[in-house]
């Protein structure tokens, strides 16, 4: 036998040509922490705002500056598990040039993530 070659003994007969497989694993869910990101980071005039919300309950976004002051309020909104997009470019567009905040919070946690405005 070849190197990574194997032979597989069963109490079965297995007709000549089938090929067994493992059944598909399904994806890991992705959901599993509170995450947010900015796409591109750095960005121009439009964006993407990528979450990840862990369990059903109230998601809150916000916008903050590089000293920690509330830009804008993004999202309110009653999520469950999984994973959501919003584009972004009318609010990026006004935006002046520099580092920025996204706070995400849902249930108590608090994730921040910076990204640059070109």
């Amino acid at each position: 036998m070849q190197p990574g070659e194997y032979k597989v003994y069963t109490n079965q007969n297995i007709p000549h040509g089938v090929v067994l497989t493992p059944p598909p694993t399904p994806p890991t869910p992705s959901g599993t922490k509170l995450m947010v990101q900015a796409n591109p980071n750095p960005f121009g005039t439009a964006g993407i705002i990528k979450y990840i919300v862990p369990s059903t309950g109230v998601v809150n976004i916000v916008l903050l500056n590089s000293l920690g002051q509330k830009v804008q309020h993004i999202l309110s909104a009653t999520k469950s598990s999984g994973e959501y997009e919003i584009p972004v470019s009318g609010i990026f567009k006004v935006l002046a040039k520099g580092a920025y905040y996204l706070r995400i919070e849902q249930n108590g946690e608090i994730k921040n993530t910076r990204f640059v405005k070109l």
